[in-house]
């Protein structure tokens, strides 16, 4: 989704942006989410305003129990990949300032 990689890099944006659950359900997700393509885009914009934006919660997206599920699967993948990454970026840092 487009708004999601202006949101992630443009601090301005960011900050102005003030999602809120009528918002949220007028964009749609169940049909989003029900598209192949866009799904992955879909999941990543999800996560990002559940991490960030914590007055959101699931049912802001849909109300579908099967929608939601996946979206906590979702979350719960990416929380644990950015974990997974910040352990190898620790890792790399101490082998390289363990050789000097």
């Amino acid at each position: 989704m487009i708004l999601h990689t202006y949101l992630k890099s443009d601090p301005q944006l960011f900050t102005k942006f003030k999602p809120n659950s009528l918002i949220l359900k007028k964009m749609n997700f169940d049909f989003w989410m029900s598209k192949k393509q866009y799904m992955d885009g879909a999941l990543d914009f999800i996560c990002f305003c559940l991490r960030f934006y914590t007055e959101i919660d699931y049912e802001a997206f849909s109300d579908k129990i099967d929608v939601i599920n996946v979206l906590k699967r979702a979350e719960m993948y990416k929380c644990w990949s950015d974990l997974e990454e910040l352990a190898q970026g620790v890792d790399l840092f101490r082998i390289r300032t363990e050789k000097k």
